[in-house]
C-alpha cells in the first residue's frame, strides 16, 4: 500500500484521524518503519500515545503494522512524547512511534516516527514511503510487552535534577496528558 505523501510532516504522518488516517492507513508506515529499522539491524521500539479520543485506534493500528516485521516492541501506553524518548534511552531500544496529534486541533493526529530518541527526518521518511510501495518488507513474529516507564522517569528526574530552592509550579494539563504525569511529585 502507498503512503500519502501529503501526511508527511515533522517526522512523521499527521491528518485527519477519521478522514485520512483510517486502520489501513496507520498500518501502513509502521511496517515499513519497522522495516527501515530492521534493515540496519534495529529490531527493538517504544510505542505510546496521547489522550485523543483517536489514539487508542491509531495505537493499536501502529501496533499491528509493527509486529509483522519481528520487532520487539515496548508498549508504554498513555504518555507526554518525551516520555517516549526516555523509554527509548532508559530501555535501550532502537527507536519509537508516538501517537500524537502535538500541538494540532483535536481532530487532527499522527505518527511521529524516531530512530533512537531523534525523530525522522525527511529523507528517511521518504525511504518509508519508499518501503511502504515496495514488497521487500520485513517479516517475522514481532512481540509486544507493556511497560511502564513513569516510575523510572520519576526517579531519574529527582535523582538528576535540583532545585536549591523552593518554586511554584503551575501546569495547564487541560489539554494532554501531562496532568498524569505532573500529579505525580519529583
Amino acid at each position: 500500500m502507498e503512503i500519502d505523501r501529503t501526511l508527511m510532516r515533522d517526522g512523521g504522518f499527521t491528518g485527519d484521524a477519521e478522514q485520512t488516517l483510517p486502520d489501513e492507513v496507520t498500518e501502513t508506515p509502521a511496517h515499513p518503519f519497522a522495516t527501515w529499522l530492521v534493515r540496519d539491524e534495529k529490531r527493538t521500539v517504544a510505542v505510546g500515545r496521547d489522550t485523543r479520543a483517536s489514539s487508542p485506534r491509531l495505537h493499536a493500528a501502529v501496533l499491528r503494522g509493527l509486529a509483522p516485521a519481528g520487532l520487539e516492541i515496548t508498549d508504554v501506553g498513555v504518555v507526554p512524547s518525551p516520555l517516549v524518548s526516555f523509554a527509548v534511552k532508559h530501555y535501550s531500544l532502537d527507536g519509537a512511534i508516538m501517537v500524537t496529534g502535538g500541538h494540532r486541533s483535536a481532530e487532527l493526529n499522527g505518527l511521529a516516527l524516531m530512530r533512537g530518541n531523534v525523530p525522522l527526518g525527511d529523507d528517511a521518511l521518504a525511504e518509508v514511503i519508499k518501503l511502504a510501495a515496495s514488497d521487500a518488507l520485513a517479516t517475522g513474529e514481532g512481540t509486544v510487552r507493556r511497560a511502564e516507564i513513569l516510575d523510572p522517569y520519576v526517579a531519574y528526574v529527582r535523582g538528576n535534577v535540583r532545585v536549591d530552592r523552593a518554586v511554584k509550579v503551575v501546569v495547564d494539563a487541560a489539554h494532554g496528558v501531562v496532568g498524569s504525569v505532573a500529579a505525580e511529585p519529583c
